[in-house]
């Protein structure tokens, strides 16, 4: 046992000299050429021969003390401390908690020959108690190769023993106090005898280690954490071998969707679809259709809705955007007291949320400066945009789950609550690209973006059958094997046609969203170390096939269209950028060049998984957003039709005309039928020219507004209805921390409340009555724009004090109308009179009211003069009888 152990050592001393042993029936371990380990290696014979000559040697001294262990490190669980003088030992993951957490907060991604190495972190002390003033520690081994990307991320979770035994650097560490955090900084120089005696190029592992002590000696180390530096080509003399290609794709988004409630209450009251406010209408004399300038300048002559058609599936699509959804849905922005927009703003407080039609500040940098990232732009959020940025591809619009719709497996739901495929295919997310850059005829290639689930042959049916011909998965889609790694493309076949997928690199993809690769990965748990691990990972995968051709697709969150999320996403761009063993690369090259694999049914059913993974939290999320979104758009269905007054001339009545909005209700678009016979008191309001510009059809109006509350339901389920808005650290004052599909679905119910609750009984005062039958005066309020027919109820708690059951009144447009119930009682009380409004169906809307009655009879009614009858009978008789008594003598 002992003798096994020993030749364990033997072995690991030439595995950490040279590199790990690869077996030869291995495919996961690279293959290395001249340039990718530069120290000597012994011929294969001498290491056995050399090995077992070691143990020969040391095998009686182990038999002898019986002290040799069987492994070079510690025990699982401590940390290894070391003499000063011999640099770092190797060290364990430790599973209990450390008294002080070290995080890196920044590092050199990419180590040239003059860059030298500098890393900064931030040391935080999670105990009660102070802890002294001590000594933070640099170290790699500067020999090291890893063999595997098993071997990677064994480093990363701290499950792998590599010594660390040159020295890059150290800082001193000033005591912490209780929950209280330091920063200290390492800066190697580029001629460190370490950096400079570093003779091949790749990942190597660095470890930090923060200990007691300014001497740092003899001292157990206060905690650890693993990361990465990557050494480039540059300065050695190494052959040159071709780059690999780097695909990043960016897709652009917002969660700052909101939904101004006086633009909305504006034309409830109004209903002028005419109005247009001064500081969002853009200029259009020498810019597109929607105000958008286009490549000469002029304007194309596209109108700013386009017509409902049909997609090559065969569903309509329906891109009108109204004025009212123009102005009352937009995205909304940080910006300052004096208005100017709040990027990077410092007083958090002096901050607020206001509507913008451009880009955070941070972002437009990012894509103007790093021209090689894949835009692939939301076409909903770039018709808000004054400016739309460069872009090479569009998705599905307003960022629709397309993934968790299909996971959910309701349609019906989805069509109740207004969300039809009209809404997000590819034929209507073209016009709105068209839209937004006033170009008539200008396409995109269309991706339909994953969601929250994965691809499954359901959801690529489902794409396929709205026209996206190409979809983007951001995770890794493969049958376990393990070659080495390039884009996976498949040609999937599905009941609505084949659909090309183009699988992201699942680590390096959640390494840019800014995920660690494990819970473990203490060194990821920072933007900056999860820089490193990218930069080493991106290193080790074009050393595995140095001469193979590959195009790796890496996908950004959707954080990374956010004024916070656009810092990381430079910093990730500039690195690679500066990495000479990457070429940045494009979806239309990768596209082109891969060579897409055409699967079976059967090997598509074995790659893709048969469910998307909707979890129960989800999918209740889900559920619930589409329950209200339904009821609401219910709402204003049944307001058009069974309180709105219904049309005044022949025609089709109401909302059975045949032609339909394209959402999958009945309600007319257009229609010659008015209902609005005129405002009668509109000269009175002074407000007769916008009463007599307005349309005269309720339809028209309404349909603005089922509009609104479609495209409100359409951002609910977006790929972002999880994320909340503002992201965090983007603005201060006005954030509610609200997740977008909440925000979205209370808003749209917000507007359906605001139209039912348009026509209200305005409260009276109490009642007295002092006969059997009385009148009760109501006032009903109509405060929108066309009139309206409903039907009071009044019901009341007793049986002796009643009222009439029901009045059918018709209101105006913008006016009161008052009707009376009849009041009868048979004795004295009181009671109250509930009020109700009924639609012309008999159902109950908007809020009750109640009225109090109190009922004192008098004698001058039917009952008094009965009391006043039987006396005078009785004082009739009694004077009768006082008369005609018989007398005694002495009366």
């Amino acid at each position: 046992m002992h003798a096994i152990g020993t030749f364990e050592i033997a072995h690991d001393f030439f595995r950490t000299t040279n590199g790990p042993v690869r077996p030869a029936d291995d495919p996961d371990q690279p293959r290395y050429d001249a340039r990718a380990n530069e120290t000597a290696k012994p011929p294969k014979h001498v290491i056995p021969a050399v090995s077992a000559l070691l143990a020969s040697l040391v095998l009686p001294l182990s038999l002898m003390f019986g002290a040799t262990t069987a492994n070079a490190t510690e025990p699982q669980g401590q940390v290894a401390g070391w003499p000063q003088n011999q640099g770092m030992a190797v060290t364990q993951k430790s599973e209990s908690k450390a008294p002080a957490t070290v995080v890196i907060t920044e590092s050199t991604p990419v180590v040239t020959a003059s860059s030298g190495y500098h890393i900064k972190l931030s040391i935080t002390n999670h105990t009660g108690e102070s802890l002294p003033a001590g000594k933070l520690q640099v170290s790699t081994n500067q020999h090291y190769n890893f063999a595997s990307r098993t071997d990677l991320q064994d480093w990363a979770e701290g499950d792998t023993a590599i010594p660390t035994t040159n020295k890059l650097g150290e800082a001193d560490v000033p005591a912490i106090g209780p929950d209280s955090k330091v920063e200290a900084s390492v800066d190697t120089p580029a001629d460190n005898p370490t950096l400079a005696s570093i003779l091949s190029w790749g990942p190597k592992p660095v470890l930090v280690t923060y200990l007691a002590g300014q001497d740092g000696a003899d001292h157990e180390p206060i905690s650890a954490i693993r990361t990465f530096m990557t050494r480039s080509g540059d300065g050695i003399p190494t052959a040159d071998t071709p780059p690999m290609d780097i695909t990043i794709a960016m897709p652009l988004t917002t969660s700052t969707w909101n939904v101004d409630p006086d633009t909305v209450t504006k034309y409830l009251t109004s209903g002028d679809d005419e109005s247009k406010s001064t500081d969002t209408a853009h200029d259009t004399s020498a810019n597109g259709a929607n105000g958008k300038p286009n490549a000469q300048g002029t304007a194309p002559g596209a109108t700013s809705a386009s017509k409902t058609g049909q997609n090559p599936g065969g569903t309509t699509h329906e891109t009108d955007q109204t004025d009212l959804e123009r102005l009352a849905l937009t995205p909304t922005a940080a910006q300052s007291a004096n208005g100017t927009n709040g990027d990077g703003q410092s007083d958090a407080a002096k901050t607020t949320l206001k509507p913008t039609d451009r880009l955070p500040k941070s972002v437009e940098q990012l894509i103007a400066k790093h021209t090689k990232l894949q835009v692939v732009i939301d076409p909903a959020y770039a018709m808000r945009l004054k400016i739309p940025p460069q872009s090479s591809g569009i998705m599905q619009p307003g960022a629709f789950d397309i993934t968790s719709y299909s996971a959910l497996g309701d349609d019906a739901a989805y069509r109740s609550a207004g969300i039809t495929p009209g809404l997000w295919n590819e034929a209507g997310a073209q016009d709105q690209w068209r839209n937004a850059l006033g170009e008539a005829k200008q396409g995109a290639a269309a991706y339909a973006w994953q969601g929250d689930t994965k691809w499954t042959v359901a959801a690529l049916a489902a794409a396929r059958s709205q026209g996206y011909g190409t979809v983007i998965a951001q995770g890794t889609v493969d049958e376990g094997n393990t070659d080495t790694t390039q884009t996976a493309k498949y040609l999937i076949p599905t009941p609505s046609g084949d659909v090309t997928l183009l699988a992201a690199q699942s680590v390096l993809t959640e390494l840019a969203q800014g995920h660690s690769t494990a819970k473990s990965a203490e060194g990821e748990t920072s933007d900056a170390g999860r820089l490193a691990r990218f930069m080493a990972q991106t290193a080790f995968y074009q050393m595995e096939r140095p001469y193979t051709a590959r195009n790796i697709l890496v996908c950004l969150g959707t954080s990374a269209g956010t004024a916070s999320g656009a810092q990381d996403a430079d910093a990730l761009m500039h690195a690679v950028e500066q990495a000479p063993w990457l070429r940045q690369s494009d979806l239309k090259t990768l596209n082109a060049s891969q060579t897409a694999e055409h699967l079976t049914d059967e090997r598509a059913q074995r790659l893709l998984p048969s469910s998307g993974a909707l979890s129960s939290q989800n999918r209740g999320r889900l559920q619930r957003d589409l329950t209200r979104l339904s009821a609401s758009r219910n709402d204003i269905a049944r307001f058009e039709n069974s309180i709105l007054s219904k049309p005044t001339e022949n025609g089709p009545k109401g909302a059975t005309g045949a032609k339909t909005d394209g959402h999958g209700m009945g309600h007319p678009r257009s229609s010659n039928t008015a209902n609005d016979s005129g405002d009668a008191q509109s000269l009175a309001r002074q407000d007769a020219r916008d009463t007599a510009k307005r349309s005269k059809n309720g339809a028209s109006w309404i349909h603005e507004i089922l509009m609104l509350h479609d495209a409100i339901g359409l951002n609910a389920l977006s790929i972002n209805s999880n994320v909340s808005d503002p992201p965090s650290g983007d603005v201060g004052a006005g954030a509610t921390g609200a997740l977008l599909g909440d925000r979205m679905t209370s808003s749209a119910v917000s507007v359906a409340s605001q139209l039912v609750g348009g026509v209200s009984i305005t409260p009276s005062e109490p009642i007295t009555i002092v006969s059997e039958s009385a009148t009760m005066p109501v006032t009903i309020r109509n405060n929108h724009p066309y009139p309206v027919q409903v039907k009071v109820s009044s019901i009341t708690d007793s049986m002796e004090i009643v009222t009439s059951r029901l009045q059918t009144v018709t209101i105006p447009a913008k006016s009161e109308t008052q009707t009376t119930f009849t009041i009868r009682a048979s004795t004295s009380g009181s009671t109250d009179a509930h009020l109700n409004l009924l639609d012309r169906n008999r159902s109950a809307f908007g809020s009750p009211q109640t009225t109090h009655i109190t009922c004192a009879m008098r004698l001058s009614d039917k009952s008094g003069l009965a009391f006043i009858g039987v006396s005078l009978l009785f004082g009739v008789l009694g004077l009768w009888r006082q008369f005609h008594i018989k007398k005694d003598p002495d009366q």
